[in-house]
């Protein structure tokens, strides 16, 4: 049985529906793009170790010539945090450049845990397919601008979901004189008092 495009989102209480698909044309990042930043500063995770409990307050996509290309952006609010430097209340953002393969890979992973946290175990089978090798992908699985344009669209659908957050600071294999902060993502559901959360947390899974 071919592998459907993403099915439809239940139009369940507090939460939008989503409108599915690609967006269309060379500019589908330019009609995504979403009011400006609300951080503080410009916080993020970058040099921040420590667990984290994050909660989605916005998903948007941009494209700048500036910054390299199309900017896969996830403000977040902390909830809770282990480091004495984030204060809970923060709103940090996440920026993936996903004209990068790992800046790619890490946002359809990241956007593949929204959509089964929207659609609920009926995803899951999708979610693993996308997730293989190109070469043994099923043939007509939205792609990855499908997957982003699904959740920063205006209506954003994962706004008050949360995650559990590990961030890790450690040497560049190429240049051990730069860092780099890798970001682990769990998904906890969605936050009181919006529709039944996926799961409950369970921070001896993660931490």
């Amino acid at each position: 049985m071919a592998i459907p495009v993403f099915p439809s989102i239940p139009n369940a209480p507090n939460r939008p529906t989503v409108a599915l698909g690609g967006g269309g044309g060379e500019d589908w990042a330019n009609a995504l793009v979403g009011a400006p930043m609300g951080n503080k500063g410009g916080l993020n995770f970058i040099g921040i170790d420590g667990r984290h409990i994050v909660e989605v307050a916005a998903i948007k996509i941009v494209s700048s010539a500036r910054s390299g290309g199309t900017m896969f952006i996830v403000e977040l609010d902390v909830v809770e945090t282990s480091n004495v430097e984030v204060e809970v209340g923060d709103r940090r953002a996440w920026l993936v450049k996903v004209a990068q393969p790992a800046g790619a890979a890490d946002a359809l992973r990241f956007s593949l845990d929204v959509l089964e946290a929207l659609h609920g175990p009926e995803f899951s089978p999708i979610k693993h397919a996308m997730l293989k090798p190109p070469n043994e992908r099923p043939a007509g699985l939205p792609d990855l601008r499908a997957a982003l344009s699904a959740i920063a669209d205006e209506t954003q659908p994962a706004r008050g979901l949360r995650f559990a957050l590990v961030t890790r600071t450690s040497a560049q294999k190429l240049d051990k004189t730069k860092t780099f902060t890798q970001h682990d993502w769990r998904c906890l559901g969605f936050a009181e008092p919006r529709d039944a959360r996926v799961a409950a947390p369970d921070d001896s899974i993660l931490f």
